[in-house]
């Protein structure tokens, strides 16, 4: 007879009554047996309790308590359970029914199922968790290995009252990264679960079933969790739209946006069926660059937008760390990039063709066409101080005549969009948001839309959802500039530098006598290293503008990006300038970081705080703050800029939580506050982000400087210099000067 620590073998009697016939499956519970009950004359599969938690009394009678509560569910959709009871050396073990047929794990494996099977398999699957739920039990452990497909076509959910126990052994197991692969983004993080994180899965195993692929696998455990709680599911474009919606929704991030209970995912899946296709869809990848107009998506409706967006967002709260710690450093010499990068906006007058509604003739109507023109003139200057305001007073009294001016609300989007850019306050994209969904809801032919969205999904590290709604804007009007420098932002970004050149020159000849198309593609030169060309872009934005804050605040930029200190002075001069045309938030800011790098630090200070009077939103502004008081030895000051960075920073992940920066930053400050652990747990999230970043590499030698390894900060601090790095960085970055021998160069690595 089996002893519990030997597997059983066959032929061999478990507890008097079962005999064992063979295995029937293995996964990250253990083996299954196939056995045939002596007394009934029937076939049946046992599974036993781990053996690591035989021994716990405490996890023993939980694990039988649930399996007792799962044995009350009486369903044609729910494995059946016939006892719990245990061998004579006290293993504990449940009989369950024993189904003729195949896991739905073992079916994907031949190849994805077309979209009108796998609607079948899920809607037999929900209603089997419906009556579950109903009877207050919930599963937590949905996943194709849990899903038994028999002979004759029915859908049999295994494994309910296991889920405690499973997650328990997890770690104990090779099977979980299978199962953290199911998990919702509130199991990964720890929080309570309820009968939602059972239609996350549900959503999971659909799109494992129509690409054959978890779409939030990854290679590690950790970047399977980062992959959960903050990117979007990729669901092939081919697929019926309303299918895709209805998966997206089951896929919000956020629970109290999927599906209140599977009875709702289920009454959708329902009607959507009859129309479903008998053939697999195509999962290839779509290449953004070579796809031409005929292959583009059709038209969305304004709920699978919705969805498509709630699947994609993680701007939910997370648990706030405490508050009380001590100083922290991150001393870079490219974070006036970053400043003017965040301020670089295109300009948004359109040229409407076609779409202006007929509406606005004659009467009031003009009067209020005539505001929106006038909003669009206050926008087109944003730089002035104002502007923005005035903007959104006359579309607000716009739309106060005719509310049903899509064009209003859009351009009223762009503007609380471009609120946000300045003032980095959250309220803005939401208002930003709000705006664009009325516009889209009145006319879904307005371009501007599509790439106010697709701005809002950029700044919030949404770049699969930037892309689409870019390529709307185009599929609308491919003469759209906002789009077509969209399109070349994210060019740039995946490495086809001759693509976004060329995307960012046709946007400037389109409109060859506005300043914002020079101004962005001074910034691509700027940020692929070509000094010489984003100089002249600048010079010609400013030859435009010369009134222009941004425009020379940009171009001083760009001297002092050359990295040449023969251009520093022209650098300094032009940012002055920049401040005699009106004092503003990105000259000071640019010049705190110009005279960070050049060890200035009184005055680098007084900048950073004449930047902060004007907008003190910017968790970087406050971070050259406080890396000038802690060179100036001020431990005071240095304390209560980090007091005010914080908060910022903390807002900023939840924003945008993909800033491997940002996480960076914030495992120095844990390190800081002695929190080992959670430091550690920064680095990793952002190497698994951002690895490649010499910035975030930078920050991650800080942070195993500040805890005291020195070894591991030296192998980080050589990847930051491998990776592009510079001496300027190093120079300014105190956490690190111990690593750095005489004249600033790097000891020899241990």
């Amino acid at each position: 007879m089996a002893d519990g620590k030997s597997a059983p073998s066959v032929g061999e009697l478990i507890a008097a009554n079962y005999q064992i016939l063979g295995t029937a499956g293995a996964g990250g519970m253990g083996v299954v047996y196939r056995a045939l009950d002596l007394r009934l004359q029937r076939n049946v599969a046992l599974k036993f309790l781990p053996a690591e938690l035989n021994d716990s009394e405490r996890d023993k009678e939980r694990f039988l308590r649930e399996a007792r509560t799962a044995s009350s569910l009486d369903h044609p959709n729910v494995g059946v359970i016939y006892s719990i009871e245990e061998t004579p050396d006290q293993r504990s073990f449940i009989a369950m029914a024993y189904y003729e047929g195949k896991s739905l794990a073992q079916k994907i494996r031949s190849g994805p199922l077309s979209p009108a099977e796998a609607t079948d398999i899920a809607i037999q699957m929900l209603k089997g968790l419906e009556h579950a739920h109903s009877h207050g039990i919930e599963h937590r452990d949905i996943k194709p290995s849990n899903i038994m497909l028999t002979q004759d076509g029915m859908v049999k959910i295994v494994d309910f009252g296991l889920a405690h126990v499973s997650q328990q052994t997890a770690s104990k197991t090779h099977g979980i990264s299978g199962t953290v692969a199911y998990m919702s983004p509130e199991q990964t993080l720890g929080r309570p679960v309820d009968t939602k994180s059972d239609i996350w899965a549900a959503g999971i195993v659909m799109v494992e079933m129509l690409t054959g692929q978890n779409p939030f696998a990854r290679e590690t455990i950790p970047a399977t969790a980062i992959a959960i709680i903050n990117e979007a599911p990729a669901i092939p474009e081919g697929m019926p739209q309303e299918l895709q919606s209805v998966i997206y929704r089951a896929l919000s991030k956020d629970p109290l946006r999927r599906y209140p209970q599977c009875a709702d995912m289920l009454r959708d899946l329902e009607a959507l069926r009859p129309g479903l296709p008998e053939t697999a869809v195509a999962t290839a990848k779509k290449d953004h660059n070579t796809e031409t107009k005929s292959s583009r998506r059709v038209r969305e409706s304004s709920q699978f937008r919705r969805s498509r967006e709630w699947a994609s967002a993680s701007a939910w709260a997370q648990p706030q760390p405490r508050t009380n710690w001590t100083p922290w450093l991150l001393g870079f010499s490219g974070l006036a990039v970053l400043v003017v990068a965040a301020l670089v906006i295109a300009p948004v007058r359109q040229r409407i063709v076609g779409v202006l509604p007929a509406s606005w003739t004659g009467g009031n109507k003009q009067a209020a066409y005539e505001g929106y023109l006038a909003a669009l003139g206050y926008i087109d200057r944003y730089d002035v101080p104002g502007n923005l305001d005035k903007a959104i007073e006359a579309l607000n009294g716009s739309l106060k005549i005719d509310p049903l001016s899509a064009l209003a609300y859009a351009q009223l989007g762009e503007a609380y969009r471009m609120k946000y850019q300045t003032q980095r306050d959250n309220k803005w994209l939401d208002l930003a948001l709000e705006n664009c969904q009325k516009a889209e809801e009145l006319d879904n032919r307005i371009p501007s839309v599509y790439s106010t969205l697709a701005r809002i999904h950029d700044d919030q590290g949404k770049t699969d959802l930037a892309v689409q709604e870019y390529q709307q804007a185009l599929d609308i009007n491919p003469r759209d500039i906002p789009a077509l420098q969209g399109m070349a932002s994210y060019q740039q970004r995946t490495g086809h530098l001759q693509e976004a050149e060329d995307g960012y020159k046709k946007a400037a000849a389109l409109r060859p006598d506005d300043w914002g198309g020079y101004n962005d593609l001074g910034g691509f030169y700027d940020s692929t290293g070509k000094s010489a060309q984003a100089i002249e872009a600048y010079k010609q934005a400013v030859q435009l503008s010369p009134d222009n804050t941004i425009a020379l605040s940009n171009l001083g930029a760009s001297y002092w990006n050359s990295g040449d200190p023969k251009f520093f002075g022209d650098a300094e001069r032009a940012l002055r300038k920049s401040l005699d045309v009106r004092p503003n938030y990105a000259a000071y800011a640019n010049l705190a970081a110009l005279y960070l790098q050049q060890k200035r630090f009184a005055e680098s200070a007084a900048m950073s705080r004449s930047a902060l009077a004007l907008n003190d939103q910017d968790y970087l502004v406050w971070d050259n703050l406080r890396t000038a008081y802690d060179w100036l030895r001020d431990h005071g000051q240095s304390e209560l800029a980090a007091s005010k960075e914080l908060p910022l920073l903390r807002r900023r992940i939840l924003v945008k939580s993909q800033d491997g920066l940002a996480h960076g930053i914030l495992s120095t400050l844990y390190a800081k506050k002695g929190e080992a652990s959670l430091a550690e747990a920064e680095t990793q999230t952002a190497l698994a982000l951002n690895g490649d970043d010499p910035q975030v590499l930078q920050s991650v030698a800080d942070t195993w400087e500040v805890l005291g390894d020195e070894k591991r900060a030296m192998t980080y601090l050589l990847k930051a210099k491998t990776k592009g790095a510079t001496a300027d960085s190093f120079a300014t970055d105190i956490d690190i000067q111990p690593l750095l021998g005489n004249g600033g160069a790097l000891r020899a690595a241990h």
